[in-house]
């Protein structure tokens, strides 16, 4: 009886002196710049992920596109046209800092694909100007 009474008031004292968890939260943030895709991962904090491991999946089926890593900074990159897609799709980036440390990223196309611009067919100078062809002739 003696001896239940000692190892519960041990255990009690543990659980005090514990506190909260000590894990790390996992996070990670991807976006788009021109035909990157960019990001990082981080534990909590300033704390950045060092040598992650970075996977792309396609979104609809989870279909592995690509993996990469992270470096010392917690930074990753990879160019769009690496994701051998024939039609843009919507992203799922994971990352992977060891057992139990997982966070994942949803990256729609709407996010890393510029929208196209109209066409009009009744106005070709407009066409040319968002073509990135403009015609410099001033009318004063």
């Amino acid at each position: 009886m003696k001896s239940a009474i000692y190892f519960r008031l041990l255990a009690a004292c543990f659980l005090i002196q514990a506190g909260p968890a000590a894990a790390h939260s996992v996070h990670v943030f991807a976006y788009a710049e021109n035909s990157m895709i960019k990001g990082e991962g981080s534990l909590g904090g300033d704390k950045k992920i060092k040598d992650g491991d970075i996977q792309v999946f396609r979104k609809s089926d989870n279909k592995l596109l690509l993996t990469t890593r992270t470096d010392d900074n917690g930074l990753f990159s990879f160019a769009v046209e690496q994701l051998n897609q024939k039609e843009p799709v919507d992203l799922l980036i994971v990352i992977n800092a060891g057992p139990g440390h997982r966070s994942e990223w949803n990256l729609d196309v709407d996010q890393y694909v510029p929208p196209a611009a109209p066409h009009d067919p009744a106005d070709p100078e407009k066409n040319r100007r968002q073509a990135g062809t403009i015609n410099l002739r001033h009318r004063w």
